[in-house]
C-alpha cells in the first residue's frame, strides 16, 4: 500500500510540473480547415480565407502558408485587397473583417446583415461591394467604415461579384441571375447570361 501511495504521488507530481502542451497542425500544414476564396496583388503576396474563420497567407507566391488571426469563428467566403495592406473577408451572418496590416490584424466591420456574403470586390482602398444570400448587396465608399444596402432587383443568392472601375460592375449568382451596374450600384439591371445553372 505505502509503494502504491508513493507512485501515485510521484506520478500526480509528474504532470503537475509537466508543462502545458498545446494543439497544432502537423499535417496538412499550416492548417486543414476548408478554403474557399483566395486574392493576390502580386505574384507573392496572397490570402485564402475558409471555414471556423481561417485566413492564410503567403509571401512567396504560395510555396508555404502562414494563418492570420481573423478574430471570427464564422466561415469566411470571400476575400479581396486592394495592395498588399488593405483588405477585406466576408462571410456568414453578414461577417465583415478587415485589415489595414497585410493581414497582421483584422477588424469586424458592420454589414448592416445578418445574411450570408459570399463575395467581396474593391476598386480601391474605399469603394466596396458585397454580396449574398437573398439578392443581398452592400457597398462603402469609406473603406468599410460603414456599409449601405443596395437594390440588386433579385432575391436569388448572388455568388460574385467584378468591378472594372468605381461605376462599372456586376454580380452573378443563383439561376443564371447576372445584374450590372453603371452607376456604383446605385441601380442594378438584370443581364440575360444565357443560362439557368448557379
Amino acid at each position: 500500500m505505502k509503494c502504491l501511495i508513493i507512485s501515485l504521488i510521484f506520478i500526480c507530481s509528474f504532470f503537475s510540473t509537466a508543462p502545458a502542451q498545446s494543439w497544432e497542425w502537423q499535417n496538412p500544414l499550416p492548417q486543414g480547415n476548408q478554403l474557399s476564396s483566395v486574392a493576390y496583388t502580386d505574384a507573392n503576396n496572397g490570402w485564402a480565407v475558409g471555414e471556423y474563420g481561417t485566413i492564410v497567407h503567403t509571401t512567396n507566391g504560395g510555396a508555404s502558408w502562414s494563418p492570420q488571426s481573423s478574430g471570427t469563428t464564422n466561415y469566411l467566403l470571400g476575400v479581396a485587397f486592394t495592395d498588399a495592406n488593405n483588405g477585406w473577408a466576408v462571410g456568414y451572418y453578414g461577417t465583415i473583417v478587415h485589415t489595414t496590416d497585410g493581414g497582421a490584424s483584422w477588424s469586424p466591420q458592420s454589414s448592416g446583415t445578418t445574411n450570408r456574403l459570399y463575395g467581396v470586390a474593391f476598386t480601391d482602398a474605399n469603394n466596396g461591394w458585397a454580396m449574398g444570400s437573398g439578392g443581398t448587396i452592400v457597398h462603402t465608399t469609406n473603406g468599410g467604415a460603414s456599409w449601405s444596402p443596395q437594390s440588386s432587383g433579385t432575391t436569388n443568392r448572388l455568388y460574385g461579384v467584378a468591378f472594372t472601375d468605381a461605376n462599372n460592375g456586376w454580380v452573378v449568382g443563383g439561376y443564371g441571375t447576372v445584374v450590372h451596374t453603371t452607376n456604383g450600384g446605385a441601380s442594378w439591371s438584370p443581364q440575360s447570361s444565357g443560362t439557368t445553372n448557379y
